[in-house]
């Protein structure tokens, strides 16, 4: 799907939906493109929330050490934080 037209243009300009905007191949090479970038985007989600996870149990076990039981409220605050 390729949008029409556009809102902006320069006069004697040949704009990218002159250019390109019919063109199956590139329309393909975009579509890869942004496959691609997406999968990136999903994976590093992923990772982050592994990682958030990771840390929170990390946090959670320090707080349990008696020099460390500041971290309680810490962890709990975090713990609210992820679930919204």
């Amino acid at each position: 799907m390729s949008q029409e037209s556009y809102l902006y243009s320069i006069p004697k300009v040949d704009s990218n939906e002159t250019l390109y905007g019919g063109d199956p191949k590139f329309l393909s090479e975009i579509n890869k493109l942004c496959e691609t970038l997406i999968g990136q985007i999903l994976d590093q989600l992923k990772t982050l929330g592994r990682d958030e996870v990771r840390t929170l149990d990390f946090l959670k076990l320090q707080s349990q050490q008696a020099d460390m039981s500041h971290l309680s409220e810490t962890v709990q605050r975090l713990a609210l934080q992820t679930r919204t």
